[in-house]
């Protein structure tokens, strides 16, 4: 027997409108988690929107002995799945080949803007008023920072 992925684990801290792909709708998506850990979800439809609840594991919430129905948009499984980063999300980069820790602020005409960062490379630390800046496409990786990144930013 496969091991269930807890879907709802992986998007609670999504932000809401974020598009899924879905084996049975066509343009769904997310709304929220509920207290039960159900996934709600929406389609959009011209002049309404009908929601949706799927289980915890992405099956539909009145056929409990189906198959994941729902996927990140363009993917298959969420197998690698990561929640698009917020405002004061932790990253870690590696920009030019060197390792970066940021503070997350937002993403603005191809630049991400950190207003800290710190590189293992020189082991120091950058502040400004001003946010430090770099082209996107120089970043070869960028996820949400570990526990540890966390800490020595």
């Amino acid at each position: 027997m496969e091991n269930k992925i807890n879907i709802a684990e992986l998007l609670k801290d999504c932000p809401k409108g974020m598009e899924l792909d879905c084996t049975m709708y066509e343009d769904v998506y997310f709304d929220y988690v509920d207290e039960l850990n159900y996934i709600r979800c929406y389609i959009q439809q011209k002049f309404n929107k009908t929601s949706i609840a799927f289980l915890q594991d992405g099956t539909p919430n009145s056929h409990t002995k189906s198959k994941c129905v729902i996927f990140p948009k363009g993917k298959t499984s969420w197998e690698g799945f990561q929640r698009p980063f917020k405002d004061g999300d932790v990253i870690s980069a590696i920009i030019n080949g060197k390792r970066w820790y940021g503070i997350y602020k937002k993403e603005l005409n191809n630049k991400l803007y950190c207003y800290a960062s710190y590189s293992n490379a020189t082991q120091s630390v950058y502040t400004s008023n001003e946010q430090a800046v770099c082209q996107i496409d120089s970043i070869r990786e960028i996820r949400l920072g570990t526990e540890e990144e966390k800490e020595k930013l």
